[in-house]
């Protein structure tokens, strides 16, 4: 029941579905493109194609290429988007268009039936969708492929991060993490929690083994991502609402990363919504919100805040996990750590499956890992998988952290006719997530 109020919920954003022809162009700019003045046209042809990753998703779907709504917009113009449906090749032609960067978005809605035929492990998926932009320049003919994968619309996503800690400039206090509305109603952030889980044994055995015996029931546990510490959101009821299409941003230190560093690659978080409980040596924000450790291990950057780095999951769970979480202790293996400091036995916390709305990870890329082998004397591979497939299939590739000017934001599908964008959420950050030079231009630098 609550599958098939999605899907009507889905079907309701986008219009109720698109058209089964090209609409009539609207001709909303006059601009010429020649001296002469003649405003020059041409046209776009697009084709849809099922990502390779998800063709036996699709074939199990019973979702082909033919007869899927295309969306066609032009940057810039208020005209209303252009609306075709593909033929039996995935196959649709635009016509009569201007000079611009035109935006081609594609979704397919999957039924209950539909979503029924998949293995368990897929059934998360609850639509195809896929997106490009292009530029078109008459007179000549254009042409683009728009690949669709499987996802799921979800509702609050972690929409991106930001890991940059700066070269040559030891600053590692501007890290945030953007969260996302990929739903079609408003979704309240009261009491959720936010939760970081790191490699076992960066956190308890300085760089041991992590195939250890004793790490195995924490690592391929289905039923719960065990953490080391989480945040909660303030709230207990709709006090912070998040919109469709809208953003919130959760910042450690929530100010001007530029003023404070002095250089121009670290943000502006002046006007992020929450921060974290600032510490003895912090300024409070008083226009964000006050966002407090809630269990387990919360100090990130000189105490300040979730950590933001990597390599890490983050997990984005709902409120009702405060009742459900379940509680371990991790015993060092190595029962010495660095710089001859004994280790102590660590305390974990498995969320359940159940209450994870989303979660993200980064790991190192093989030349970091490369690196690291040969100067840090201990260190050893990372976990593989990093996490169970019903939660993450591949972490994406973190740089040299020192070097990553940019942060990793999560891909778009395209948007829907009221113009809000459909992210990408596939379980497998590999996919989902790309690096951006530009930040939060989904919130704060709208």
């Amino acid at each position: 029941m609550k599958r098939s109020l999605l899907m009507a919920a889905a079907l309701v954003a986008c219009g109720g579905g698109v058209s089964d022809s090209v609409t009539p162009p609207v001709k909303p700019d006059s601009t010429p493109t020649d001296p002469g003045g003649t405003v020059q046209r041409t046209s776009l042809t697009v084709r849809v194609q099922v990502e390779s990753a998800d063709a036996a998703i699709a074939n199990l779907a019973g979702v082909t290429v033919s007869g899927l709504g295309v969306r066609l917009t032009r940057q810039g113009s208020s005209a209303a988007p252009l609306q075709a449906t593909t033929d039996a090749t995935g196959t649709v032609k635009f016509e009569n268009l201007l000079d611009g960067t035109y935006t081609a978005s594609v979704e397919r809605v999957l039924s209950t039936a539909e979503i029924d035929r998949l293995a368990p492990a897929d059934r998360e998926a609850n639509v195809f969708a896929g997106g490009i932009t292009t530029p078109v320049s008459p007179p000549n003919a254009a042409s683009a492929t728009v690949p669709i994968v499987a996802a799921r619309r979800g509702s609050l996503v972690i929409s991106e991060v930001f890991t940059y800690q700066g070269s040559p400039i030891p600053y590692n206090w501007s890290t945030y993490l953007e969260l996302y509305n990929n739903g079609d109603t408003t979704v309240y952030l009261d009491g959720m929690f936010l939760g970081r889980s790191a490699y076992l044994y960066l956190q308890s055995d300085f760089f041991a083994n992590c195939d250890v015996a004793s790490y195995l029931p924490f690592r391929n546990d289905t039923n719960h991502i065990w953490v080391f510490g989480g945040i909660r959101f303030p709230g207990t009821g709709q006090q912070y609402p998040v919109p469709p299409g809208e953003a919130r941003v959760y910042a450690p230190d929530a100010l001007n990363h530029r003023t404070a560093s002095g250089s121009a690659l670290f943000p502006d978080l002046s006007s992020a919504q929450f921060e974290h409980v600032p510490s003895e040596a912090d300024t409070e924000n008083p226009t964000s919100s006050n966002v407090a450790g809630a269990f387990g291990t919360t100090l990130g950057s000189s105490g300040r805040g979730l950590r933001v780095d990597g390599p890490s999951s983050w997990i984005l769970a709902r409120s009702t996990a405060a009742d459900r979480l379940a509680s371990a202790t991790l015993i060092p293996v190595n029962q010495q750590g660095g710089a001859g400091v004994p280790l102590t036995p660590k305390d974990i916390f498995g969320i359940p499956s159940a209450e994870v709305l989303d979660v993200i990870s980064l790991d190192h890329s093989p030349s970091r890992k490369a690196f690291l082998a040969t100067t840090s004397g201990g260190y050893s591979p990372p976990c593989t998988p990093w996490l169970p497939s019903v939660f993450e299939r591949a972490p994406a590739e973190l740089n040299e952290p020192t070097a990553q000017s940019g942060a990793f934001r999560r891909r778009s599908l395209g948007r829907t006719i009221d113009g809000r964008e459909i992210l990408m959420r596939t379980r497998t950050s590999a996919r989902d997530l790309e690096v951006s030079a530009t930040l939060l231009q989904r919130s704060l630098n709208k």
